[in-house]
């Protein structure tokens, strides 16, 4: 298959960061474009960029301080939301221990006669 250089507009606009576009004949009779990119550019268009104080790859994108502020957005928001269950959980302990008190009846002899009066005694949470 011979390879050329694309035809326009292809070869101004498919190729990005200054890649030159190049063809390769298909057997339908059209063509497949790819990219020859320039140094510290890869990818299928040359859209990404080689960041030379990290290793590997890196997609051109948001700039570090933004993604920096997204991340500890997000952060905040999730240590909110778990502060906040954290509390809903407490309040609703402490009301289901305030709902278990239970009063205890005591049915003992008071009197000296022998006979049983019912008096309550003091109250006792379980």
């Amino acid at each position: 298959m011979p390879t050329f250089d694309c035809p326009p507009p292809f070869d101004e606009y498919y190729c990005l960061n200054g890649g030159r576009c190049l063809a390769d004949s298909t057997s339908e009779g059209g063509f497949a474009p790819f990219c020859q990119c320039q140094v510290n550019f890869s990818g299928p268009r040359c859209q990404n960029t080689l960041n030379p104080n990290v290793y590997g790859f890196a997609t051109v994108g948001l700039d570090s301080p933004v993604r920096q502020y997204m991340v500890l957005s997000m952060l905040l928001v999730a240590f909110i939301i778990v502060s906040m269950g954290c509390l809903w959980y407490l309040c609703r302990s402490r009301d289901r221990q305030d709902n278990e008190t239970v009063t205890f009846i005591s049915t003992r002899p008071l009197s000296t006669d022998g006979s049983a009066q019912t008096s309550r005694s003091s109250v006792f949470t379980v």
